[in-house]
């Protein structure tokens, strides 16, 4: 997980004015806030992509209900498809809900849940063309989108996401390189 995707997920929480520190929590202790941890994931291909499940751990001395609202404030946020979008550096990232479950608490009238994301990261093309790579691609995932809204659900976007996160960068650099050497 790199630092630029941790900011994104502190952004987009902040975003939904959901209470979150990273690790722990170090302010003032509210009644209901969340911290959040990530365990990455090995990779299996070379393509460039980093992957983590990212725990996020709502505590409250409210209601369980607060924690719940948050889970499916996540998921309204998140969709089925999760969310995709290319960072300032120019690298792509993706956040889709996964699960949760709340967790028993050793502290009388604190109640806990866990939630877990799947965060993945693929870097920008280190080439002069890189933004306007990603930005290509961005413009692609938005006709995507668009195309599903539609009725074409046969599309899966996740699978496309993924090949033209991955493909085209490198197919446009590989090209790039070749021409540059002849």
């Amino acid at each position: 997980m790199t630092i630029e995707g941790l900011n994104y997920i502190s952004n987009l929480l902040e975003s939904l004015n959901i209470p979150y520190e990273f690790m722990e929590w170090t302010s003032d202790i509210p009644k209901t806030y969340w911290v959040g941890e990530y365990q990455e994931i090995e990779p299996l291909n070379e393509d460039g992509m980093e992957e983590c499940n990212f725990i996020l751990t709502g505590n409250t001395k409210e209601s369980f209900l607060n924690l719940e609202t948050v889970k499916e404030l996540l998921k309204d946020t998140l969709g089925c498809d999760g969310i995709t979008d290319i960072m300032k550096s120019g690298s792509g990232i993706a956040i889709m809900y996964m699960t949760a479950y709340p967790v028993p608490s050793v502290e009388f009238g604190v109640h806990r849940l866990e939630i877990t994301l799947r965060i993945k990261e693929w870097k920008a093309v280190k080439t002069s063309l890189s933004l306007w790579t990603m930005h290509f691609v961005q413009v692609d995932l938005n006709q995507m989108v668009k195309i599903r809204k539609k009725g074409l659900e046969h599309i899966h976007l996740h699978v496309m996401q993924t090949l033209i996160l991955t493909l085209i960068p490198f197919l446009i650099t590989f090209i790039i390189q070749k021409h540059l050497r002849n």
